[in-house]
């Protein structure tokens, strides 16, 4: 009987690119962050941040704990009811993927959290990502939805591109069919399954496709919570648009509210771009120019360095209770890694 452990080779080919990845993210956002910097003086962004507003300091910076809590309430609502971790749980691993996203691309460390459902049922793992990647969604559809609302609310709508409109109206109906039916989803894995590279199937591809077996069951037991979680996600949303907001009024930036909105969700599209080391460099990039024609270069990179402890501070949070959980991630990731 052959063995279901993968070969030592396969196992060094795995960390080999997961390496090589990690090399490339942190290169993407040394290289930007440099680039950034012999534009932007240094010392007119510290003098700025020395000037902040303490209260809106205290307010804007206070917000990453509601939030996160938010964001626990509604992993634990996604999640199917004979798998669902209590809040506590879903608190922990909210906290311990924000540590890990710090040094994965794409918020992948979200994944960590799969874990906690993983411990509910014999776990493949595959109703754990299906439910990480509904939350995914539901967060872009939020974003989407606020900027396109900013967009309009500000009238700055009448700068932006037709193709623009055309590309988040069809990202947004995208993701909200998506999270609304289980059909989409189904339609969208059966053509990623036909890739073919070389003759055969990629093994991300088959991967991500075998991981996703969960997604059925998931929607089944979402009836009649689909909609409440959608509102939640859209009040994240906000309350994460409002806190860039907060952001710009703690270094003295003037920016009407609706206008905010609509850059700080464009600012936090592209910090989910899978280029860089959790975010950093892009985002700052963003903020100084997406924030152009509203702040100087310093102030906006003032807001990006800001914005960076919406993921620092719960990363450090998720330091203090990851021993007690990173015996469970490993052991279930090593289970995942199995044929």
């Amino acid at each position: 009987m052959a063995s279901s452990t993968p070969s030592p080779d396969l196992r060094q080919s795995g960390r080999g690119r997961q390496l090589a990845v990690w090399l490339f993210g942190i290169g993407v956002s040394t290289g930007l962050l440099v680039l950034l910097y012999r534009i932007v003086d240094v010392r007119l962004v510290g003098s700025t941040l020395r000037d902040a507003h303490p209260g809106w300091l205290l307010v804007s910076v206070g917000f990453i704990a509601p939030l996160t809590a938010l964001r626990a309430l509604r992993f634990m609502w996604i999640v199917p009811r004979d798998a669902r971790p209590g809040f506590g749980d879903a608190f922990r691993m909210t906290l311990v993927a924000g540590t890990f996203n710090m040094f994965m691309p794409a918020k992948t460390g979200d994944l960590v959290k799969s874990v906690a459902i993983a411990r509910h049922q014999e776990a493949t793992g595959s109703l754990g990502v299906a439910a990480v990647v509904y939350e995914r969604l539901a967060d872009l559809f939020a974003l989407l939805l606020w900027g396109a609302a900013g967009l309009l609310a500000s009238q700055a709508w009448l700068t932006v591109a037709p193709w623009a409109w055309v590309l988040v109206a069809i990202m947004s109906a995208a993701c909200g069919a998506i999270i609304w039916s289980v059909r989409p989803m189904a339609v969208l894995l059966a053509g990623v399954s036909r890739i073919r590279l070389g003759g055969r199937t990629p093994r991300l591809v088959e991967a991500v496709v075998a991981r996703t077996h969960g997604w059925p069951r998931l929607h089944d037991d979402l009836r009649g919570r689909r909609g409440w979680l959608m509102l939640l996600s859209l009040v994240i949303g906000f309350l994460q648009l409002s806190q860039i907001w907060m952001f710009a009024m703690t270094v003295q930036v003037v920016v009407p509210f609706t206008a905010c909105v609509a850059l700080a969700a464009a600012v936090l599209l592209v910090g989910q771009l899978p280029l860089t080391f959790g975010g950093m460099g892009a985002r700052d990039v963003a903020f100084v120019v997406l924030f152009a024609d509203r702040a100087s270069p310093e102030a906006a990179a003032a807001m990006g360095l800001l914005s960076a402890t919406r993921g620092i501070l719960p990363a450090l949070a998720g330091l203090v209770v990851m021993k007690s959980h990173l015996a469970a991630v490993v052991d279930t990731v090593r289970d995942w890694q199995r044929p």
